[in-house]
């Protein structure tokens, strides 16, 4: 098991997608400071933060988050390299905690360059009212978030075990972003998983008629539906050779 999972950490060194995910981590707050040069921004580090969360989390991160799975499970495929895995004495099960571990890893590093990037664009881009509570609360609110859509982008493992192409994940991705988006004002937004994380790290989810724990059952609820057909999947499918 550990020497699986460092495996998956030299073969994250090594990627190239690695750092197209980390220049979408920093693309919000970027967005941000290229705002503040043009003078269309109250450039705030609350404001850097709390904009800088809303974009991460609702948009660019679901996006980036299919965009990891379908490349952790789908490049075994299409190197076949998952027969020599499952040939050795790793098991399906382990194979599969192993890639759910590895991606939330993954999103957790991003969350946290992202927070890092919006506290280094807020010192260059001359950011006022900088205090330790609001640097420490917008890491948490990324941190806190990046593991809640770790949990809702649960079915996108199946997913990408299905059809084994970083094209389907990267549409897919983008019709969640959009979803995101129209959901964003309206009364579903608590029951839509993708958007519920936002929801509940910014504390914009007291805004809703709805009781403040439905969000959190929506991501549980969908979390479990998506490791149970992934295991269920995996484990009867037979591996190409």
């Amino acid at each position: 098991m550990f020497n699986f999972m460092y495996t998956e950490f030299l073969k994250l060194k090594n990627s190239k997608i690695f750092l197209l995910t980390i220049l979408g981590a920093i693309s919000p707050a970027l967005l941000m400071f290229l705002a503040n040069l043009a003078e269309e921004f109250d450039f705030t580090y609350k404001k850097l933060f709390e904009v800088n969360t809303e974009y991460m989390i609702g948009l660019f991160a679901v996006l980036l988050c299919a965009i990891i799975i379908s490349y952790l499970i789908g490049r075994e495929y299409n190197e076949h390299t998952l027969k020599l895995i499952i040939s050795a004495p790793v098991s399906k099960s382990k194979y599969l905690l192993c890639k759910y571990l590895m991606f939330l890893v993954w999103v957790l590093i991003l969350m946290f360059i992202s927070g890092i990037s919006a506290f280094l664009f807020g010192v260059v881009g001359g950011a006022k009212g900088f205090s330790l509570n609001v640097v420490f609360d917008g890491f948490y609110q990324l941190i806190y978030g990046g593991f809640l859509l770790f949990l809702a982008m649960s079915p996108f493992m199946f997913i990408a075990m299905l059809i084994n192409s970083m094209v389907p994940a990267m549409i897919g991705g983008s019709i969640l972003v959009i979803a995101n988006m129209f959901a964003w004002a309206h009364t579903i937004a608590p029951y839509f998983p993708w958007m519920a994380p936002f929801l509940i790290v910014s504390g914009e989810i007291s805004q809703f008629s709805c009781p403040s724990f439905i969000p959190y059952v929506v991501i549980g609820i969908t979390f479990i539906i998506g490791i149970l057909i992934s295991y269920i999947y995996f484990i009867k499918k037979d591996v190409r050779l």
